[in-house]
């Protein structure tokens, strides 16, 4: 939406959200967001929750860690791309 401005203001021509895009309330956009998203089977997911260091995968002789250059071998060895 566009709303009238004298052509020297800051926000001349920009779009802007309506009236009613600023009054939704926040867990109604949260769902709307979701929906829209397709990430609805993530929602369960925060970044509270995640290990920093991300999922391990076994490796021989590295402590139970792959470099992502082995990592991605193995994945293109495995046949996934």
């Amino acid at each position: 939406m566009r709303i009238p401005r004298p052509v020297d203001h800051p926000r001349f021509g920009k779009a802007e959200p309506c009236d009613c895009v600023m009054t939704e309330r926040t867990d109604v956009r949260q769902s709307r967001l979701e929906k829209l998203s397709n990430l609805g089977a993530l929602t369960r997911f925060t970044f509270d929750a995640l290990i920093p260091a991300g999922r391990v995968a076994k490796a021989s002789g590295s402590g139970g860690r792959l470099t992502p250059r082995a990592y991605m071998r193995r994945s293109r060895a495995a046949g996934s791309c």
